[in-house]
């Protein structure tokens, strides 16, 4: 479950890109910043994360799949979600 939920909202971004822009136009994958719901004991935010970066190197390939990110861990998430990303992509003009 730790991974499935980072890759689901990982899934969703890619999905909003390609409503503006066809996939093949992605010339790079830039950053990925995910939130992820927790306890403030829970240390284990980059972990939760690590699905949702192997799926857009596996989709995108490993020069332009390759990105930044940052994992943030929050009390709380819109509409009680536990996981949220902020996808940036360059696009070839």
């Amino acid at each position: 479950m730790l991974e499935l939920l980072p890759k689901v909202a990982v899934l969703r971004a890619i999905a909003a890109v390609r409503s503006v822009v066809p996939l093949i136009n992605i010339g790079q994958v830039l950053t990925l910043r995910g939130f992820i719901a927790s306890t403030a004991t829970f240390v284990l935010h980059s972990q939760a994360l690590d699905s949702a970066s192997e799926l857009l190197v596996e989709a995108f390939g490993s020069e332009t799949g390759r990105h930044a990110r940052s994992a943030i861990g929050v009390s709380a998430l819109p509409s009680g979600g536990l996981a949220e990303v902020e996808l940036v992509v360059a696009v070839r003009a």
